[in-house]
């Protein structure tokens, strides 16, 4: 572990001289968190999170379609005066997408499940919520061979106000066709659920042990009709969790990660288990280290080495920069030997909430940091190149706003001349809309900032040549340009 603490410090990778690795911000001058993503067969990608940038609501569920280095094409937002939270993308070729998370907009109260259906080009079909008068959040989900969903997560409704498993199965219209609520006294939640086959799926998450009085590791293997084929809550040392599964190619043996809590302190510890296809042969495994530390995903690599790469949130005095957690990504064996592994750590928090294996054998990753860029959080996207090899994000990273429909109006107030440019550069404002403009470098940096009347000079002789990036605010909103300088 003392290696994997020295590449944490020196932001390196391992020997591995990879391609096409990439970073990209997409932000704008709210909390932005990207929690889910979708590759299509031409490497572009659908990202959807939760975003106050749009101006509507407490915040928005969006759906952001990205380029192949996950730069926005175009958004939409989803919702209405609460939060809304888009977890997990699905995509249906050439019919539509799904958005599964929650919302406090409508529904029954608090949170509830929320679908949204658009067509392909994001447009809104409808939106529907699912629960009662409790809390229920969505944590993960996955299409069903007739086009409907399955979402898992967890409720509030029963009578204790205690936390039980929530499954949620859907029609194609939206329709609910059935439910689950499981859980006794404590706290029981699905993480995860995977799709083994067409009509075969494994939930997993933690479920509250009554004679322990701790939570223990919990799976559940279902058809889509709800037919329950097995059920098992497993017997660990202390409380840990599974918050995603992979299944192994070669043996159809399943891998989880997650959590473990310490038996004499409150700190996290990783945690991994492995059972076979009846819940059966469960070995877990806890990695007792300084600090917090928990996996978080898990995918396996689809070229034939039968290796693995985990999504971990960290936080020791090796990693954690200015306080709050930072994210690696570490390549285990099948039997969860580590290999190498890297970080994206800034001077605040970070947390990646997906994980995904790419047609070109690589792993893309969404989540968010914290401060970095321009609002309080910052979704981002990244993917790694050949062998694992990771973008130097201290350095290079791509930066897209994400709002882009009421950015596009503000814009139309705004004329910038000459654009390539010089030395110097003219703004006009004809309508009055903005307050004050920023001027930065591609890596983030603020270079300059002024207040804006309706015309402004701004002389940047002293810059380089290059692309940078005109950053506008004021009291109707945010609008992002670029700029060339020659």
């Amino acid at each position: 572990m003392a290696n994997l603490r020295l590449i944490i410090i020196g932001m390196m990778f391992l020997p591995l001289l990879g391609s096409a690795q990439w970073f990209t911000y997409l932000t704008d001058a709210g909390s932005d968190r990207a929690e889910g993503l979708y590759e299509f067969p031409d490497g572009t990608f659908a990202i959807t999170g939760t975003s106050s940038s749009f101006y509507t609501g407490d915040a928005q569920a969006f759906l952001v379609r990205g380029n192949h280095l996950g730069i926005k094409q175009w958004s939409k937002a989803y919702g209405g005066s609460g939060f809304e939270l888009g977890r997990r993308v699905m995509y249906i070729p050439d019919t539509c997408y799904y958005i599964a998370g929650y919302t406090t907009s409508i529904g029954n109260g608090g949170f509830d499940f929320y679908l949204v259906k658009t067509d392909t080009s994001g447009n809104l079909i409808w939106e529907k919520a699912y629960g009662e008068a409790g809390w229920e959040r969505v944590h993960d989900a996955s299409l069903t061979k007739d086009s409907g969903v399955v979402m898992v997560g967890e409720t509030s409704s029963n009578p204790n106000d205690d936390i039980d498993i929530y499954i949620v199965r859907t029609k194609s219209n939206g329709d609910t066709l059935w439910t689950k609520q499981i859980g006794q006294q404590g706290t029981d939640i699905a993480y995860d659920v995977l799709k083994v086959n067409d009509t075969t799926f494994i939930a997993s998450g933690g479920y509250f042990h009554q004679d322990s009085l701790m939570t223990k590791p919990w799976a559940m293997k279902f058809y889509d009709d709800g037919t329950v084929v097995w059920e098992k809550v497993f017997d660990e040392i202390g409380e840990a969790w599974i918050n995603q599964l992979s299944v192994d190619g070669i043996s159809t043996d399943f891998r989880g990660v997650g959590g473990a809590k310490r038996l004499v302190s409150n700190g996290i510890d990783d945690f991994t288990c492995v059972f076979d296809n009846q819940g059966n042969g469960y070995a877990g495994f806890v990695y007792e280290q300084q600090g917090n530390h928990e996996h978080l995903g898990i995918v396996k690599m689809q070229d034939g080495t039968n290796e693995f790469f985990v999504i971990t949130k960290t936080e020791d005095q090796y990693t954690a920069q200015g306080g709050g957690n930072d994210i690696t990504l570490n390549r285990f064996t099948s039997n969860f030997i580590w290999m190498e592994g890297n970080v994206i750590a800034h001077f605040g928090e970070e947390m990646a909430n997906e994980i995904i294996t790419t047609s070109d054998n690589h792993v893309a990753l969404v989540g968010y940091t914290r401060g970095i860029q321009q609002g309080v959080n910052d979704a981002y996207i990244m993917e790694t190149g050949n062998n694992g090899a990771f973008p130097d994000i201290a350095v290079v990273h791509n930066l897209s706003d994400i709002a882009g429909i009421e950015e596009e109006i503000l814009l139309k107030s705004i004329r910038v001349y000459p654009n390539p440019f010089s030395a110097s550069f003219v703004i006009e404002d004809k309508d009055a809309v903005f307050e004050q403009v920023s001027v930065m470098s591609l890596s983030g940096e603020v270079l300059k900032t002024i207040s804006l009347n309706w015309k402004e000079e701004i002389n940047l002789s002293n810059l380089s040549s290059g692309c940078y990036i005109l950053v506008f605010s004021g009291e109707k909103g945010r609008a992002i340009m670029r700029l060339m300088k020659h």
